[in-house]
């Protein structure tokens, strides 16, 4: 039950507080470019400061368990693959990632996960 309760909470993180900012980079970025518009660095900034503050928890998080939920893969993990993978291939985005070794430790495990490797090389 705890551990259930546990994968709803950072599944709540996720959809509440990383993925709005995510979202907003990823539009500014990459589907603002698509649509011929011109990025509004303002927005990317404000939305980056965001999405930092809550790395640092996830960093904080890391560096307890080696997933997020405990030290056991879930849902909680699953869930960040997309928008996490297309954050850090966008220009120098990723760099957030590498500079909080926890967090960048438990990003290189779950994207090298076979299932998303292969998700990924369907897509390429």
């Amino acid at each position: 039950m705890k551990e259930k309760a546990l994968v709803n909470q950072w599944v709540e993180v996720e959809s509440q507080n990383y993925d709005r900012p995510l979202i907003s980079i990823v539009e500014q970025v990459v589907w603002t470019r698509t649509w011929g518009k011109t990025t509004n660095e303002e927005i990317v900034a404000a939305e980056m400061a965001k999405l930092e503050k809550v790395l640092d928890i996830y960093e904080v998080q890391l560096t307890n368990h080696k997933y997020l939920a405990g030290d056991f893969f879930s849902l909680a993990d699953l869930g960040h693959l997309p928008g996490t993978h297309l954050l850090v291939n966008i220009g120098k985005k990723g760099a957030i990632f590498a500079a909080r070794p926890h967090l960048n430790a438990w990003w290189e495990d779950i994207s090298s996960r076979p299932s998303f490797k292969k998700i990924m090389a369907k897509t390429s």
